[in-house]
């Protein structure tokens, strides 16, 4: 996760007044040293983008500023910026102060065999460009000055250039074979004030658009062994209050999140479990609330404290903790959980405030982060609490996880750091962590518990955010001190979040690949798969969406097929179970949902005589493969997914993903047209092919298009359109930007 702490900089005083602090997923700001090794560019064996915003560490920089503008050093900018409906992350490069150029130079090996261009989008930040006179900016190769033999070179002046991105694009092809050093550079020989220069998704990436796409059907050399389920069977839900109390229970339907979403498994139930109230909330509850950029839960004080089912009102605190449990409404909370047929996945991120010294601090996630000072109690507490809950009949089906990031960290431009929930250290973590599993683990039985979730951020130049391995050893420590078996743990956990500072094409890159090496150091005896308890695109970027005007993120084309790379990806990295929110069922993004579980065997549908897809839920018991690729593994950013079953017919899902996060109109704008041809198997008299896609998927003079309606996890339609077609042994179809389309085929029956 990523969140800042205010708003767009509004003036230049602000600006340098004004720090983004970052979660555990931004960079810190030293001058990066000189890299080891070149980084290297696409190549048609590998056309997955170089990004250089995810790499910025690897850049020599070159910068004189003065001291109050030290802590704005190069690095990566901490907003999305939204210019004209088009969102960009940033490197920040101010211009030195005495004139000469500020640098940030890249060494970059590019391949013989890819035809390679580097681009980027400058612009000034919006906030603080309105004081600028102008900047100039540049691109060089070599070791000549920026200015004196740039590759390209160029001047942004308020106020024009404020309010748009300039892309600026740079063929490689006169570099094939070679490692040149790349060099970004800023200089104003005025004025600096006001002279952020951002430059949006520095990368080199190959030059295609428009290249015709094959997918071949026949065979598949992408193919991962597909799941009794797809692995995005959770759905999250924050809190159990949110959508089971008693007004929620009595309007909706139980089995309506199953009916919706056929291939949810369980639900997750953030912080559920206690700590979610207390007399400090009760006392200080305007000052406690509303301190999360991201997120305003003020509806809770109606349902919190109803919920809680162990009381701490300071006259009860002599009384035994076992009389103090008031088991009634949390009881009838958990029977509507139950009631919709999925496995609760329970999570206790909170503790009461009896056992944190009588204090409470809830400001971040709105349940008490302050670390167990009474072991005893605590323990006592745990235990009487899953004491009752293996009385219910839906605990053996539940699963259990405990706490929620705790080495998540916000760190500020000053340097400056403190914890972003739990607030205790690695020490006090694993004492707290060791003593809730010793009170419960004679309750829950294997597969019940998993380790996590985490705060994932592998960043070597930033050891304050970069610290789950402290948290870890920690950990393993204490349970050996106390003569302790580490849990059987079913799964190690974190949250996976598009961000201000990490795209999704990086997922696999810099957090998967690290979280698997990580295990394989701290943990070579325990085989931990990878679940993922939350995943999706941060609220802050939906903030900075539409405070630019751009309109609701969560509704645009590119969100859907964001979910579908999303999906593709969890199938790619064979991770065992992810949630997406059960807000992400609300929008457009759900018919990615649908065609991607379609194309993995996890879903049929039929069409009814009134003209709606309705779902159908399969257990998906003939195994097999489904054969997937990402979008970002294509220089045209096309990906699918397809499966075939026993009865000889196929299902697929393609789409074309953009690499930035771009409006509805500025996408309805873009000719683009991707042609993708799908090879077919043989068959005697051809296929009986349906497509069906939330647009026209311009199949050519075929049938005429059938209107269609979807609803998801709410009663909002879906509007969708179908063509059904026969062909012979290859299926056509031009993808527009953001398209995404649901593919059956059949051997066609005379």
């Amino acid at each position: 996760m990523t969140a800042r702490v205010a708003g767009r900089v509004r003036s230049a005083a602000l600006a340098a007044l004004v720090l983004t602090g970052v979660l555990a997923c931004e960079r810190g700001n030293p001058s990066p040293p000189r890299a080891a090794a070149p980084l290297r560019a696409p190549s048609t064996r590998d056309p997955r983008d170089l990004d250089l915003h995810l790499h910025w560490r690897a850049a020599e920089v070159h910068q004189t500023l003065r001291d109050v503008d030290a802590q704005w050093s190069f690095r990566q900018y901490s907003d999305v910026i939204v210019l004209g409906g088009e969102a960009h992350r940033s490197l920040l490069l101010l211009p030195s102060r005495d004139g000469s150029a500020a640098t940030a130079s890249f060494p970059i090996a590019v391949p013989a065999d890819g035809e390679c261009e580097l681009v980027a989008w400058v612009a000034l930040e919006p906030g603080a460009g309105v004081y600028s006179d102008g900047v100039d900016f540049a691109v060089a190769f070599g070791d000549a000055d920026a200015f004196d033999a740039p590759a390209v070179s160029g001047r942004l002046d308020h106020p024009d250039h404020a309010t748009e991105w300039r892309e600026v694009p740079l063929d490689l092809a006169p570099y094939r074979g070679r490692t040149l050093r790349m060099t970004l550079a800023a200089r104003d020989r005025g004025s600096t004030s006001g002279d952020w220069l951002l430059w949006g998704d520095p990368r080199v990436r190959l030059t295609s658009r428009g290249t015709p796409v094959a997918i071949d059907l026949r065979h598949s050399d992408d193919g991962v062994r597909r799941p009794g389920t797809v692995p995005w069977s959770e759905v999250n839900v924050f809190k159990a209050y949110a959508l089971f109390n008693a007004e929620e229970v009595a309007r909706r339907r139980p089995d309506a999140i199953a009916k919706a979403i056929p291939w949810a498994r369980s639900l997750r139930l953030f912080s559920s479990l206690g700590g979610n109230w207390g007399p400090t909330l009760e006392r200080e509850y305007d000052r406690q609330i509303g301190q999360n950029a991201s997120v305003d839960s003020r509806w809770e004080r109606r349902w919190a404290a109803r919920y809680e089912f162990f009381r701490q009102e300071p006259e009860l605190a002599d009384r035994p903790i076992a009389e103090r449990f008031t088991w009634d409404e949390f009881d009838r909370l958990f029977d509507g959980v139950a009631a919709t047929g999925l496995r609760p996945h329970v999570h206790l991120a909170g503790v009461p405030e009896p056992f944190t010294g009588g204090r409470g601090e809830y400001p971040s996630y709105h349940y008490n982060e302050l670390p167990v000072v009474d072991e005893a109690g605590w323990k006592e507490y745990v235990d009487r609490v899953f004491a009752h809950l293996a009385t219910r009949p839906w605990f053996r089906d539940a699963h259990f996880s405990f706490f929620s990031e705790p080495n998540c960290m916000w760190v500020s431009s000053d340097g400056s750091a403190r914890h972003l929930g739990y607030q205790g250290d690695a020490e006090q973590y694993a004492r707290q962590y060791v003593s809730t599993w010793q009170a419960m683990q004679r309750y829950v039985g294997p597969g019940q518990v998993h380790f996590g979730p985490w705060v994932i951020e592998p960043d070597p130049g930033n050891p304050v955010v970069d610290n789950v391995r402290e948290f870890l050893r920690a950990l393993r420590r204490e349970f050996a001190r106390r003569h302790e078996a580490l849990p059987p743990w079913s799964a190690f956990a974190f949250n996976l979040y598009e961000t201000p500072q990490l795209a999704l094409d990086g997922f696999a890159e810099y957090k998967i690949a690290y979280v698997r090496q990580l295990l394989k150091d701290e943990f070579p005896d325990v085989e931990l798969p990878i679940r993922l308890d939350e995943i999706g695109v941060h609220p802050l970027l939906a903030i900075a969406f539409e405070r630019a005007g751009a309109g609701s993120l969560g509704a645009t084309r590119w969100m859907v097929a964001w979910q579908a790379e999303m999906m593709a990806l969890l199938l790619e990295e064979r991770i065992q179970q992810a949630g997406p929110w059960l807000s992400a069922y609300d929008t457009p993004a759900y018919f990615a949902a649908v065609a991607l579980t379609h194309a993995a065997g996890g879903l049929e549908y039929h069409v009814s005589p009134a003209g709606q897809l309705r779902l159908d839920e399969t257990t998906n018991a003939d195994g097999g493969e489904v054969a997937v690729r990402v979008a970002a593994r294509s220089a045209e950013r096309v990906g699918y997914a397809w499966s075939s079953r026993a009865d000889g017919s196929l299902r697929a899902a393609v789409w074309q993903l953009p690499r930035f996060a771009t409006s509805d109109p500025r996408l309805a704008a873009d000719p683009l047209r991707v042609p993708v041809t799908l090879r077919l198997p043989a068959a005697a008299d051809g296929w009986d092919v349906a497509v069906t896609a939330l647009d026209d998927p311009e199949l050519g003079g075929e049938t005429p298009p059938q209107r269609l309606k979807i609803v998801g996890a709410t009663t909002t339609p879906i509007e969708l359109v179908r063509r059904e077609t026969v062909v012979r042994d290859t299926l056509d179809v031009a993808l527009r930007p953001a398209a995404v389309v649901m593919i059956d085929a059949r051997p066609h029956a005379r």
